[in-house]
């Protein structure tokens, strides 16, 4: 069996598929430390904060002493005390909620790569927040398209080069249509000839068709275009990791949020509806008809006087005394 962690906020994550690690190792180690198999940059969150462990198909897991402590569900967990979990668990982990699942399926190849993406994309997105834009931005520093940039996506090879299609297009004649390719992997960012007439140099260094390392204050030079990048998230969770642990209360999780009550079943038809045969041979439900009483029309009783019929009477008796009256003038 292997278990899939995902790592969430307060709320859960608009991209859970990008914060997830699947392990099939008897051990994963929880915390901010880099050597964690799964890193959450924050100090609410210790540098060995939590473990889980395999205990035959099942999984148990246990706080490290950590400062702040760990919620599973809604229970706190004893410090060093195995605590069981089910197929699907939630922790609250400083300011972090992980979801836990148990289930078949196959391990994240390189892992540690994977869990150190996650940590820079979680404290880029605490930059954001602090009015700081901590993505890998490449832009020109010299040339006929100073200026230009371009803010590189998790895994994403951009194109640098003469073609409308490039990711960053230049105007530069001595580039070539494709120039250079560049991506974001981990805490830094590569680059690489795609086989230009005029070649490429990183700094010192003649560009290769191999993934290089662009290192900080390395310029890249395409044609007669000077590039150059910027990544300060790497810094920022070098700075995380060193800080001492931060004290913080420990807030309730979310439970409806993260794992909604599933949508009642439709009740079953009740017993004695039946279905009717139309003229075309097709079925309709009566149900409703059965269910509905029939009304029934009231009874008629004996007749009565009502004012209608009185008036009509008193109308006939004065036709007929009328009458009698005129014949009797007449004799």
């Amino acid at each position: 069996m292997a278990i899939t962690v995902i790592v969430h906020g307060d709320r859960p994550s608009p991209d859970p598929a990008g914060r997830s690690i699947t392990f099939d190792t008897p051990r994963v180690v929880i915390g901010r430390g880099a050597n964690c198999d799964v890193r959450l940059p924050d100090p609410s969150v210790s540098l060995r904060h939590l473990t889980i462990r395999q205990k035959g198909r099942s999984f148990v897991v246990v706080d490290e002493s950590s400062t702040n402590g760990t919620l599973l569900g809604r229970t706190r967990l004893s410090p060093g005390a195995p605590e069981a979990m089910g197929e699907h668990a939630l922790l609250r982990i400083g300011r972090y909620v992980l979801e836990l699942r148990v289930e078949n399926s196959t391990a994240t190849p390189q892992p540690a790569a994977v869990a150190k993406q996650i940590a820079v994309g979680l404290v880029i997105e605490q930059l954001l927040e602090e009015g700081e834009d901590g993505r890998p931005r490449v832009f020109v520093e010299a040339g006929p398209d100073e200026g230009a940039d371009l803010f590189l996506a998790p895994g994403e090879r951009a194109t640098i080069g003469r073609s409308k299609e490039a990711t960053l297009a230049l105007t530069d004649a001595d580039a070539s249509r494709r120039h250079v390719e560049v991506v974001w992997r981990g805490d830094a960012i590569y680059a690489r000839d795609l086989g230009s007439k005029s070649g490429s140099a990183l700094g010192d260094r003649v560009l290769g068709s191999a993934d290089a390392i662009w290192r900080a204050g390395e310029v890249l030079r395409v044609g007669e275009t000077e590039i150059a990048c910027s990544f300060t998230a790497p810094d920022a969770l070098g700075e995380i990791e060193r800080a001492p642990d931060e004290r913080v209360p420990v807030a309730a999780i979310d439970m409806a949020a993260f794992m909604p009550e599933p949508e009642p079943e439709p009740e079953e038809e009740a017993e004695g509806v039946s279905e009717a045969l139309a003229d075309d041979g097709t079925a309709e439900d009566v149900a409703a008809e059965e269910a509905e009483p029939e009304i029934e029309e009231p009874r008629r009783r004996g007749a009565t006087w009502g004012v209608t019929d009185i008036a009509v009477l008193l109308l006939a008796l004065g036709v007929f005394s009328l009458s009698a009256v005129g014949y009797v003038v007449l004799l």
